[in-house]
């Protein structure tokens, strides 16, 4: 059985099968339930892991300065940059994006986002599911 870690000293993580005996001495042990959600959480919401007062894996629970929520926004767009591409969006191609018009409306939040980033948390849009024809 595979065995997660959290080192709150350098904010990583560690799984035993790749790490092997190199684990710092700082480390915490956490199931892989908490390992996966700590990073979906990252995902959702954009901020860093640290660690607690006990050393497990928490977000940061200071505001996101602005530059952090432009920095993240600029990133979204630019994995979505595919969805403007002529030959995605072009009906007579086969396949299409069927629905590259929400894909233009979640890239249009990104950028106003992007253009003028608030700081703290806040809520990101969803990122829709690429339907092919």
């Amino acid at each position: 059985m595979t065995r997660f870690f959290f080192s709150a000293e350098t904010c990583g993580f560690h799984v035993e099968d790749i790490t092997g005996i190199d684990i710092p001495d700082d480390c915490v042990e956490i199931t892989e339930e908490v390992y996966n959600d700590i990073f979906q959480q990252q995902t959702n919401t954009g901020k860093k892991i640290v660690g607690d007062e006990n050393g497990y894996p928490i977000l940061d629970p200071s505001p996101i300065p602005s530059n952090e929520n432009k920095a993240q926004a600029d990133c979204l767009l630019l994995v979505t940059d595919w969805s403007t591409l002529a030959d995605v969006v072009d009906e007579t191609n086969t396949p299409h994006l069927t629905n590259y018009l929400e894909f233009r409306e979640y890239r249009a939040q990104l950028r106003a986002i992007s253009v003028n980033p608030p700081e703290g948390d806040i809520e990101w849009p969803v990122k829709p599911t690429a339907v092919w024809s």
